[in-house]
């Protein structure tokens, strides 16, 4: 996709080629897997948002990860994570809304890749 995070001052955002597609108001943005990444609002209060710069994990977790398969990883407390299938991070294809619940009620939106014919 070719999205990145960049700094501005000491805020975080992203950028495709010089177009900047969310603006630097986050402390971290980590690098994407696919079409996500992970965001620091606060301190130690991480989420999920997709490159577009829609929120889908609300900024609540100690640390959020991404794997290449889409699973996702929440840390609610050391000790306690919360393992999810529900990300697809495909790159081909067009793209298709779903909500998808999860163990904290938390609606979590990812998007389905479906190849064009």
């Amino acid at each position: 996709q070719g999205c990145i995070a960049f700094r501005m001052g000491m805020k975080w955002g992203l950028k495709l080629g010089e177009r900047i597609i969310v603006p630097p108001k986050y402390r971290k943005i980590l690098p994407p897997v696919g079409y996500y990444c992970a965001y620091e609002e606060n301190a130690c209060q991480w989420g999920i948002m997709a490159l577009d710069g829609k929120v889908v994990v609300e900024a609540r977790y100690q640390k959020v990860d991404i794997e290449c398969n889409g699973t996702v990883h929440l840390t609610v407390i050391p000790g306690k994570v919360k393992d999810h299938k529900t990300l697809s991070v495909c790159r081909n294809g067009m793209q298709m809304a779903q909500m998808t619940q999860i163990g904290t009620g938390i609606n979590l939106c990812h998007l389905r890749h479906l190849r064009s014919k």
